[in-house]
């Protein structure tokens, strides 16, 4: 929803700028303005969260089969002499989202002389099986008639900001045209999604435990990209830990944990395939059985708000993690987990 509301934040702003440019298009040519201008004003606002134009869109046929038109603020995909490529959202009451591959936008294309609406209103099919119309693909053909890259990525082409502008960018290499300006969101790649296999140490923190050998864990971790450029990822990590300590009371203790993590990552890119990575999050363990210590005795969970610190250069990944005790109200229990590990991306 965020990303229907964000262009309207802008929109005082282009509707000023609009406004003025209007009112000089009266009076440079003595009258009201042009049915081209008054669709897409020549101006383009800049704003912190991309670049806008009101434009004129064309909305789903009413009872009457006419089509209503309303001026929105449209984001600008791409732009240069000549052309532009607008992305218009539409309110849900605008769109049948029960429809077969319905999208919450349209778009307008303007190419020299010719300007477009690629929209994926309306429907075809049977009651009860429809789906959209992909008459866009058929009208980019026509527009990049001359340029077969174009017309070549126009013939499968999702109703995508990345596919659209794919075909907006092959134009320019056929010398269609020139283009001064693309939205980084729109034509970046999706973002990947990756799978992970870790190995990690533990040291188990608080002011009566002790260390007793070597606490290990072999983990799972799917890393999910949530935007395109941002670099916020989600990292969800499953693992087999195997802890030994002991406590004022009990010595040589041995658990074996089943562990669920869930993290928010901020990744900075730092060089070529290399980055780091700021996380926070929850982690779950769960007792599997083994020793008499604190969780040996009840087979329950426990969770630990989690803060993680990684580097990755390729396809390997350097973390260090720690994770506070909040629930413990004695000393019988370690206050905190501090885990080392390394994690090989498959």
């Amino acid at each position: 929803m965020h990303q229907f509301w964000l262009p309207h934040v802008a929109f005082l702003l282009v509707c000023l700028s609009f406004t003025l440019n209007a009112q000089h298009l009266t009076s440079d040519h003595g009258g009201a303005p042009t049915q081209a201008a008054s669709r897409v004003a020549p101006s383009t606002v800049a704003t912190s969260i991309g670049r806008f134009r009101p434009v004129e869109i064309a909305l789903r046929p009413g009872p009457q089969g006419v089509r209503p038109r309303e001026t929105r603020p449209g984001r600008v995909l791409v732009e240069g002499p000549g052309l532009v490529l607008l992305k218009v959202w539409l309110s849900l009451q605008e769109y049948d989202k029960g429809v077969r591959g319905s999208k919450p936008y349209v778009y307008v294309l303007e190419k020299a002389e010719q300007r477009v609406q690629l929209d994926v209103l309306k429907q075809i099919g049977t009651p009860g099986n429809y789906q959209v119309s992909r008459r866009y693909r058929n009208v980019l053909q026509y527009l990049f008639t001359g340029c077969p890259i174009a017309q070549r990525a126009a013939q499968k082409l999702d109703f995508t900001d990345r596919d659209i502008v794919e075909v907006i960018l092959a134009g320019e290499r056929c010398g269609q045209y020139t283009i001064d300006y693309t939205d980084a969101d729109a034509a970046a790649p999706p973002p990947a999604n990756y799978h992970h296999v870790g190995v990690t140490t533990v040291r188990l923190l608080g002011k009566s435990v002790a260390n007793e050998g070597l606490s290990l864990g072999l983990s799972y971790t799917g890393d999910y990209g949530l935007n395109r450029n941002k670099g916020l990822r989600a990292q969800l990590s499953l693992g087999l830990y195997r802890l030994r300590y002991a406590l004022p009371i009990e010595a040589n203790i041995k658990q074996t944990m089943m562990r669920g993590q869930l993290l928010l990552s901020q990744v900075i890119p730092t060089g070529q395939e290399q980055n780091l990575q700021l996380g926070f999050g929850y982690t779950i363990y769960n007792n599997l059985g083994g020793g008499d210590g604190p969780y040996g005795r009840h087979r329950g969970s426990f969770g630990l708000p989690t803060l993680q610190f990684a580097f990755q250069q390729r396809a390997v990944t350097a973390f260090i993690a720690g994770q506070s005790i909040l629930l413990s109200k004695t000393n019988l229990r370690p206050e905190s987990l501090a885990e080392l590990g390394l994690r090989l991306r498959l």
